[in-house]
């Protein structure tokens, strides 16, 4: 297990083991490329504007959590000043249109993101911000902030997680972020019975989704059993069109079970038009509410 480092006057041909532009990667391909860092590794990022449009494909598969952190502080980076560290999508500036396709493609296991910025833009070409569309499990974005400037209805969703295999367990952790004007949204497995999953997304801050109007989207299916079980706790939710919205019921019998169900607790919903959504026959027994607070807006749709 190593540390390496990017920089925005670094050179693919370094080393990357040290912070200085003599020692740092310059470009995210390379770093969370096959020839980058490695299961367990720490990548440093530098304050500055990183230009995103990849797929991560470290080699081997990650077992263990490998990290990408933001240096905001230039604890590392002591030559460069202290400012914000952004994964860029625009060609010129942020009013601009962005590059042809999604930000990142999520192609790896046990990624951990921190202390990012994520900042797209929603034209034609850019249809996700962040996918993970074949089933790529233990994901973490941790006080990360995820920004989307246009108001065009091309992007679907910032974070988007499908096509995962029956049975297997999602594991996604969203902690202490901030959505401007973006979303999530989730495509269960399916399984042979229902299974407990360990998917959080709590204590983040969700203000106006602009594409959908909805802040966190869960969809599930089969009907034998379901991947179930996911958190949504310590959440703000602010002027959203739909706070959260799960749109197929989980549960195949009218009992209510706290095990396998959405736990939606202690949140916070301010001017949302409707501030939790269940569509399904059982949806009365769809989630869980603990403690959550709401200043307009419907409780349940």
């Amino acid at each position: 297990m190593a540390n390496y480092f990017i920089r925005p006057d670094g050179n693919d041909s370094n080393t990357g083991l040290g912070p200085t532009a003599g020692q740092a990667w310059l470009t995210l391909s390379k770093a969370l490329g096959a020839t980058g860092i490695k299961s367990g590794d720490v990548l440093y990022v530098s304050p500055g504007k990183h230009t995103a449009s990849f797929s991560t494909s470290i080699t081997p598969n990650p077992t263990v959590t490998t990290r990408i952190v933001g240096d905001s502080n230039s604890t590392f980076f002591t030559d460069i000043a202290p400012g914000e560290v952004r994964f860029n999508h625009y060609t010129v500036n942020d009013n601009t249109a962005g590059l042809t396709g999604g930000m990142v493609y999520i192609a790896n296991d046990y990624l951990s993101f921190e202390n990012i910025v994520f900042a797209g833009y929603g034209n034609a070409n850019n249809t996700y911000l962040i996918y993970n569309q074949s089933g790529w499990k233990n994901i973490t974005f941790y006080r990360c902030k995820f920004y989307q400037s246009s108001r065009s209805l091309n992007v679907r969703s910032t974070l988007t997680w499908d096509g995962f295999a029956s049975n297997a367990l999602m594991n996604l952790t969203v902690d202490s972020c901030v959505f401007y004007g973006t979303s999530i949204n989730i495509v269960t497995p399916v399984a042979t019975s229902n299974i407990l999953d360990n998917t959080n997304i709590v204590n983040n801050i969700f203000i106006n989704p602009l594409s959908t109007g909805q802040a966190i989207t869960i969809t599930s299916s089969g009907s034998t059993g379901f991947v179930i079980g996911q958190k949504i706790a310590n959440n703000h939710f602010i002027a959203c069109s739909i706070a959260i919205s799960i749109s197929t019921n989980p549960l195949t019998t009218s009992t209510l079970d706290t095990t396998f169900c959405y736990k939606i607790i202690n949140n916070l919903f301010t001017l949302c038009g409707t501030n939790i959504s269940a569509v399904g026959g059982n949806r009365s027994y769809t989630f869980i509410e603990l403690q959550n607070r709401y200043v307009g807006g419907a409780r349940t749709g």
